[in-house]
């Protein structure tokens, strides 16, 4: 137990509840959240512990008919409409986050859903330190990781245009 152990919350409660385990036992820890904690982004802030983000967005339901329309709850059709946000208030209430990719089932979209998390609120460069230089820092690992420097581990991508931009190659 020398390193931050991760601990995977299902909702935003269960963030609560791994905090009051992590607090009792006196043991360094980092909440994997489940993109719902804008709901109790109070709460959270006060336990001082950094998060891990999904960043796989819900997909829109389909509402089209009325009859399948009555099926989706309101708490559902509510977080498809501010899981986008969830990111930029975190990042605006403080809490140190990084993100993830873990349990994302398209990769390849992983680029249109960081845009999506920008527009809807999150800084680009601080989007872009929660996929590198963050996930180091939070794991202790920055002397090492998540920065171009000398005697570090070089990774990295050359693009053509900004790294979050459409058009980029």
């Amino acid at each position: 137990l020398d390193g931050r152990l991760v601990c995977e919350a299902g909702d935003r409660n269960d963030m609560l509840r791994w905090s009051k385990v992590l607090q009792e036992f006196s043991l360094p820890g980092i909440i994997k959240g489940a993109g719902d904690e804008y709901a109790r982004l109070g709460e959270i802030m006060a336990t001082g512990l950094p998060l891990i983000l999904p960043f796989n967005l819900p997909e829109a339901y389909d509402v089209e008919d009325p009859y399948d329309a009555q099926e989706v709850s309101y708490a559902r059709m509510k977080h498809w409409e501010l899981a986008p946000f969830n990111a930029a208030m975190v990042d605006s209430a403080a809490i140190p986050f990084a993100f993830t990719t873990n349990g994302h089932k398209d990769l390849a979209s992983i680029w249109k859903e960081l845009r999506k998390l920008v527009s809807c609120g999150l800084d680009s460069a601080r989007a872009i330190e929660a996929l590198t230089s963050e996930p180091a820092r939070l794991f202790g690992l920055d002397d090492h990781y998540g920065a171009l420097r000398a005697g570090m581990a070089a990774n990295f991508l050359i693009t053509s245009q900004h790294l979050l931009n459409e058009k980029n190659t």
